[in-house]
């Protein structure tokens, strides 16, 4: 397997470094919204909790939904009670 070049790594590392700034925008764009929701959960208002993220446009919530390991706010225990059963 060759190994790729400059050029490949540049642009690897620039499409991760634009995905983490766009995470981190979202996450600061709602981050009242973010904040109610955690609280929520944290309480076990688990219903409030995802009326909370119901309520977020589908691309807020689409980019909140961002696995813990790649940078997302939520909890992998989080996002399993945010899920609707």
């Amino acid at each position: 397997m060759k190994a790729p070049s400059e050029s490949e790594l540049a642009e690897q590392i620039l499409a991760q470094s634009s995905r983490q700034v766009w995470l981190l925008n979202v996450i600061l764009n709602n981050w009242d919204s973010l904040l109610a929701i955690k609280q929520a959960l944290a309480v076990g208002e688990r219903s409030v909790a995802q009326e909370a993220f119901g309520e977020l446009p589908e691309s807020v919530q689409r980019g909140l939904w961002v696995a813990p390991s790649k940078g997302g706010p939520f909890t992998t225990d989080e996002r399993l009670k945010l899920r609707k059963d």
